[in-house]
This record gives C-alpha cells, sequence and structure tokens, in this order.
C-alpha cells in the first residue's frame, strides 16, 4: 500500500528514514513552486509522500470494493448472507439500505444519549439529589421506629370519651352504629380503645403508656389487669415495608443510572412517590 509513495520519492520499499530524508530535501529543491510554479501539484504529491513515510500523516483509505470477497458472475454476485446471486445494483441498494440502517441506529443513539444529558440537567434530577437525601434519612428513622424497644410513661387517664358514628345502608335499610373510645391522659397522650374496656378503666387510673421510640406512635396501654394493643400496632408492620420500598427506589435509581425505561421509571417513583408517601405517613401520624 505504502509502494505508491516510495515510488514517488524515488525510492525502494525497504529505505530507511534517513533515505527518506534525503529523498525528500532532494525532491523538494527539484520541484519546489517557489522555483517553478508549474510543479505546485508534483510538490504536494512529494510532501504527502515524505508525511506518509515518516508517520506526520496517515494514509488515506482506500475505497474497498464490495466485490473483492465474493464470487462474480458477469453481472451477478453471491452474497454468502443470503445465500443467492443477485445483480450488482441489486446487492448495492442493498448496501446503501444496511448503511441508512446504520446511520438511523447511530442517530437514534445519539438521540437517547443526548436526552439522559438533558435528563441530568434538569430540574427532576436535580430535586431527586434532595429526595435521596431527605428519603434515606426518612426511612432511617422509620426503620428505627419499628426495631428500637418501645418508650414507656406512667400516666394517669385525665378522660375517656367515646364518639358514636352513625351510618345507614338505605339499599338494605339499616342503620350501623360505631363506638369509638378515646383515652386521654394528664399528659396530653390519647389512644383508641376497644369499648369493651370502659369498664375497666377510670378516670385517675394509673396506666403504662408505650410508645414508639421515634415518632411517638402509641402502642399499647395496660395496668395490673388488662394489656390493650392500638391500632397502630398493625400499621407499624407497613412503616417497615414503607422504609424498605423507599430504600429500594433510591438504591435502584441510582445503580440503574443511564439511558434506559428502567431509570427513568425509578427517577419518577422517587421523585414523586417518596415524598407523597412520606407526607401521608406523616399526616397520619398527626391526625389519627
Amino acid at each position: 500500500m505504502l509502494t505508491e509513495y516510495f515510488n514517488r520519492l524515488g525510492l525502494k520499499p525497504s529505505a530507511s528514514k534517513e533515505e527518506i530524508k534525503k529523498a525528500y530535501r532532494k525532491q523538494a529543491l527539484k520541484f519546489h513552486p517557489d522555483i517553478n510554479p508549474a510543479y505546485e501539484e508534483k510538490f504536494k504529491e512529494i510532501l504527502e509522500a515524505y508525511q506518509i513515510l515518516t508517520g506526520v500523516i496517515s494514509p488515506p483509505k482506500q475505497k474497498r470494493n464490495p466485490y473483492e470477497d465474493k464470487p462474480t458472475k458477469g453481472d451477478q454476485v453471491f452474497v454468502r448472507k443470503y445465500n443467492k446471486w443477485m445483480s450488482k445494483a441489486e446487492y448495492e441498494k442493498h448496501i446503501q439500505a444496511s448503511k441508512e440502517i446504520l446511520k438511523k441506529q447511530k442517530n437514534e443513539k445519539q438521540q437517547i444519549a443526548e436526552d439522559f444529558k438533558n435528563i441530568l440537567n434538569s430540574k427532576t434530577y436535580k430535586n431527586f439529589k434532595w429526595v435521596a437525601i431527605v428519603g434515606t434519612l426518612f426511612s432511617i428513622l422509620l426503620l428505627l421506629d419499628y426495631f428500637l424497644p418501645f418508650n414507656t410513661n406512667i400516666e394517669s387517664i385525665n378522660e375517656i370519651v367515646e364518639i358514636k358514628d352513625i351510618s345507614e345502608d338505605p339499599f338494605r335499610n339499616i342503620t350501623f352504629e360505631h363506638t369509638t373510645s378515646y383515652v386521654y391522659t394528664t399528659n396530653g397522650r390519647s389512644i383508641v380503645i376497644d369499648r369493651t374496656l370502659n369498664n375497666l378503666l377510670e378516670k385517675g387510673n394509673v396506666i403504662n403508656f408505650h410508645q414508639s421510640y421515634v415518632f411517638k406512635s402509641p402502642i399499647a396501654i395496660e395496668n395490673e389487669t388488662f394489656y390493650f394493643n392500638s391500632k397502630w400496632i398493625n400499621f407499624r408492620n407497613f412503616t417497615l415495608v414503607l422504609a424498605i420500598i423507599q430504600l429500594s427506589i433510591i438504591v435502584l435509581t441510582f445503580v440503574s443510572k443511564g439511558p434506559t425505561p428502567l431509570f427513568y421509571i425509578a427517577l419518577n417513583m422517587a421523585v414523586y412517590g417518596i415524598p407523597i408517601s412520606a407526607t401521608t405517613y406523616l399526616l397520619y401520624i398527626l391526625f389519627s
């Protein structure tokens, strides 16, 4: 392939670098445009040969003959990919179609990469960073609230309030009555109890009031005659699930970071789902 460039300098392919330099100087003096402008193209050819042979530039790529490794028969060419003979015109159409497909795929990859870059620079991803920090801390608090021992306080009952809720079934013409009893302590704590416990409790009774360690959620009350779990004891399992789900979404978003559908789904679940679930949980604690 380089033989042509050695020939331009009048050298054999086995010539050394010193011989190439000497031959170039000799040819350059002879065909320099300043001496004879008619030799300008000749000088360009000599300069190109010298630069290629000394490694200054790379030789131009030669256009590959598409039929060089394929059997031909007149105007027909055997294409192994399709295992059949095709006309050269038809084969060139296939080559052009393949190039178009590759070009389309390349453009699609570039577009996907550009979209991913835009996502990383978007407000959504910046919000995710804050959600990841706050969501992780909140999930840790949920786990601590679940696994740490209860916080027990000795309380005096200040008041027991019954609230009746009456509802009707218009289709069966039936009235339902549901009574909820609330126990309020002198320290302002409260817990929902079963109405059957009303006869066991009186104002001024001393009870042990069990709360969760972090969020101070009412867990149970007890004295010498009874032990009653609040409705919150069943909800505590949900807190464990919520913490695991939130941490999983945050980890999944970081692990799947890339131009993939999984990353976009995890990112949106983190940015929108975690704040909603955390806010709902806190409101439930405050108003339940």
